[in-house]
């Protein structure tokens, strides 16, 4: 392959795996954007619907002890396939239905796409990209798939959301049909399905060989490594608090601070497109910077204050203020921790194995999120209160960052002084 095909055909097939992972970031974000009128359909109960959201992390992280060894047996673009197919299945299950019951076993369906797409989709970047100095830039973008299908929803849910039937039980105002925006969810998936089956032709030995060593990657092998056990504790962390906010910022800017629900949709696709910024910011940092530790501490600090402030606003500009600073904190935590997990050993197939802990973290941390958030509702906590359970949780996941710092900054110094110097030489 020449270069200048390798640069083009590289970036090409990137995008269709960029827009594989919308198509699931879609339906994820769906239920957030709706959540009152979700809540509505199944019966007024915001635990419930806040399950819809958590549960597919439980298939999630299920699938995420294995998807090593799936990889290495079918390898990375059928791992796509599947994932889209599992996201055709569960729309269709969810929209089709008004039994929670019938809703839950969609979404759990639909928690194995997030399993397969989480692990094959760093991996194309390695195969697409085969020099290691080239894959910062698509590797900061893909750490947005989530914040860039949550930022197209949420701009198309006014449009696509109608009247609906009745009240609805928390708002006391007209509800809204949420169904077309898994419509939209279940479009653009068979489109993505389409895209990936016929425009991503890498040989398929040359997909195999880049995997063919993650079957003898063991994630109790990493598990042993007291330093991946900070990454998965801060990974945790930084599933539980962002779930927590991205769960109930709709419900929050529409009853407690007063918007109505196309304002309170089209502000938290903002909120998206602050992370999309976030990313981008976080990965110029992280490349001025001579240990990538110190930044991770500074970030989980302002994680904290941020999880405090999230709710505690009622008037629009300081609730808008807030929504600047959480988005710009804590979407910059998963791209430093990805950073940081390469200072975690020097054995490749540790470091490995610790991304897949690290998929495992993603998912089950967000698990209890939503439930937590829900429950504290229905219980009338005030607002600012549901701000507390994520301030303390990134608490830990400061200590354990200071922790990282302490131990492995002088490791993170020395390797990034070398890898300049080798730049340098080149």
């Amino acid at each position: 392959m020449t270069q200048e095909r390798s640069a083009g055909a590289s970036w090409g097939t990137f995008l269709i795996i960029l827009i594989a992972g919308i198509a699931y970031s879609i339906s994820l974000m769906a239920i957030p954007t709706a959540m009152i009128y979700v809540a509505d359909t199944f019966g007024g109960d915001m635990v419930g619907a806040g399950w819809l959201m958590s549960w597919n992390s439980v298939a999630g992280t299920i699938l995420a002890l294995f998807t090593a060894t799936i990889q290495s047996k079918i390898g990375p673009k059928n791992m796509i396939i599947i994932a889209l197919a599992c996201i055709l299945v569960s729309d269709v299950m969810v929209v089709m239905t008004t039994d929670i019951t019938i809703a839950f076993v969609g979404r759990f369906i639909f928690g194995f796409a997030n399993g397969l797409i989480a692990t094959a989709g760093p991996t194309f970047v390695t195969i697409l990209f085969s020099d290691p100095t080239k894959r910062g830039m698509p590797n900061a973008i893909w750490t947005m798939w989530i914040a860039l299908g949550g930022v197209l929803i949420n701009f198309l849910a006014p449009f696509l959301m109608t009247p609906g039937e009745g009240v609805n039980f928390l708002t006391g105002g007209p509800n809204l049909d949420w169904h077309p925006l898994f419509w939209f969810g279940i479009a653009f998936a068979a489109v993505a399905l389409i895209l990936v089956i016929v425009g991503v032709r890498i040989p398929k030995a040359e997909i195999m060989d880049a995997v063919a060593g993650s079957d003898n990657v063991r994630i109790s092998d990493a598990f042993k490594n007291g330093y991946v056990w900070l990454c998965f504790v801060m990974v945790l962390c930084f599933a539980f608090s962002f779930s927590c906010y991205t769960s109930e910022i709709v419900a929050y800017l529409q009853t407690d601070v007063g918007m109505d629900p196309a304002a309170a949709q089209s502000w938290n696709g903002i909120l998206n497109i602050i992370g999309i910024a976030a990313g981008l910011i976080i990965g110029f940092i992280l490349n001025k910077v001579s240990d990538h530790t110190k930044v991770l501490v500074v970030i989980f600090v302002l994680t904290v204050a941020a999880c405090l402030a999230a709710f505690a606003f009622n008037t629009v500009t300081l609730a808008i203020c807030s929504m600047f600073f959480f988005g710009l904190a804590v979407n910059m935590v998963m791209p430093a921790i990805f950073t940081n997990v390469q200072w975690v050993s020097t054995s490749p197939a540790v470091i490995a194995a610790a991304f897949g802990i690290c998929a495992i973290a993603s998912n089950g941390g967000g698990i209890p999120a939503a439930p937590v958030m829900g429950a504290m509702i229905e219980a009338g906590c005030d607002w600012f209160m549901l701000g507390v359970p994520p301030a303390v949780v990134s608490a830990v996941g400061l200590a354990c960052a200071i922790v990282f710092s302490l131990k492995l900054g002088k490791a993170s110094r020395e390797g990034i002084a070398a890898a300049r110097t080798a730049d340098g030489q080149n």
